[in-house]
């Protein structure tokens, strides 16, 4: 097939880092599903929409606008690799391109128990491609787990954790790091099972210099090559921050918190946080071990989280004084080093729990300001949803629960 050259147009296209457990797929939905104001996507299959430019350009990278064009949950380092010749073929001309790249992250501990309880549901992500310098990872670099005779025996629920955890070539420890690595400068996957050791260590100089790369690698991503990412447990705060960044307006809102009865039970009772409650602390202290790099990860990306959104926050005429206010007195307070700890506090908290007890102030403030930044995407042309949809979202919810735990 011939394509045509233009080298006189520059088309941004969004590329999603889809890693998986990370509430990626809420995301896609509203993205592609729901979609943009200003920028629509035609669905002609029930998982497929063509997100394209009225000159026939692809502007979204997703799985539910071009599919997996890089591979089953493509890393940083395939997506980079592939995305501008793939693009080409599928948009059927050479164009220059500006791709931005954004992604969620999740607490490490409750994404490896999501991941679990996945494989406990017979989807193993096999047939991810994990290329890297265009090539596949060789047998004695990488060995699926999930070919183990006492996993596919019983694959359809009773893989234990234990089972998880102990295999050196899992590919859901340290997940989070990895995908975000440049994996081309690291040797690709022959430092996997080194990636994947259990780390009981609390401090950075304790980590073996092999591991130690990954993580630097992922959080120099984080900054200069991922244009801007949300975390999962902060969905209204990671909205706000995707669509400052991106310059985009979701029709539906992430949470309707403005309706927040109606969907307190999803946000507190998920698949991980029931697990995590009654799993043993040997467990967790196991589980914790096999993603220490994703925890250093997750802390960094945090913090940046934090600054990120108080700096677009102060700088926004549409958040009224009395929020930005304290933002702004513990933000140019002389104690920096302890900034992040009050913001952290402040905006952070979390606004569920114990909202109506006044003598909560962190409570107060961060459900006052997810209610009033809900209401301000309403405002701005994200669309309510009503009562009958989020009964029935929670109805499906319940009885998933309820199935998947046998309530």
């Amino acid at each position: 097939m011939r394509y045509t050259r233009d080298n006189s147009s520059n088309v941004s296209v969004l590329v999603f880092i889809h890693i998986q457990k990370t509430a990626g797929t809420l995301l896609e939905r509203r993205l592609v599903k729901d979609g943009l104001v200003g920028k629509t996507c035609y669905c002609f299959f029930r998982r497929r929409c063509s997100c394209k430019t009225p000159n026939g350009n692809t502007w979204l990278v997703s799985r539910y606008s071009t599919g997996w064009v890089c591979g089953l949950h493509a890393d940083l380092t395939e997506l980079t690799e592939c995305i501008d010749n793939k693009l080409n073929k599928v948009d059927h001309h050479i164009i220059k391109r500006k791709y931005t790249y954004f992604t969620l992250l999740r607490d490490p501990i409750n994404r490896f128990i999501s991941e679990w309880q996945h494989i406990r549901r017979g989807a193993t992500w096999h047939s991810a491609t994990l290329r890297c310098n265009k090539q596949y990872p060789p047998l004695e670099h990488y060995k699926p787990c999930y070919f183990n005779e006492e996993i596919v025996e019983n694959i359809s629920s009773n893989v234990s954790m234990k089972s998880v955890i102990d295999c050196p070539y899992n590919l859901a420890s340290n997940r989070q790091t990895r995908m975000l690595a440049n994996l081309s400068s690291l040797g690709c996957y022959k430092h996997l099972t080194k990636w994947s050791q259990p780390l009981n260590v609390t401090v950075l100089t304790h980590i073996p210099s092999v591991s130690l790369a990954l993580l630097n690698s992922a959080k120099h991503n984080l900054v200069n090559i991922i244009n801007c990412y949300g975390l999962s447990e902060y969905l209204i705060y990671s909205q706000y921050i995707l669509q400052k960044c991106l310059h985009i307006t979701f029709k539906r809102t992430f949470v309707e918190f403005n309706k927040i009865s109606f969907i307190k039970p999803r946000l507190l009772f998920t698949h991980a946080t029931i697990i995590r409650s009654n799993l043993n602390q040997s467990t967790l202290h196991e589980i914790q071990n096999v993603n220490r790099l994703d925890i250093f990860l997750y802390d960094f990306a945090k913090q940046l989280f934090v600054y990120r959104l108080v700096n677009y926050l102060l700088f926004d005429s549409n958040i009224p004084l009395h929020f930005r206010r304290p933002l702004h007195t513990i933000w140019h307070s002389r104690l920096r080093s302890k900034s992040y700890i009050c913001l952290s506090y402040l905006l952070l908290s979390n606004p569920i729990i114990n909202h109506h007890d006044a003598n909560i102030s962190s409570n107060a403030f961060s459900y006052r300001f997810n209610l009033f930044l809900t209401n301000l995407f309403i405002r701005k042309g994200s669309i309510p949803v009503s009562e009958s949809i989020l009964t029935s979202e929670n109805k499906k919810w319940s009885d998933r629960l309820s199935y998947d735990f046998k309530i």
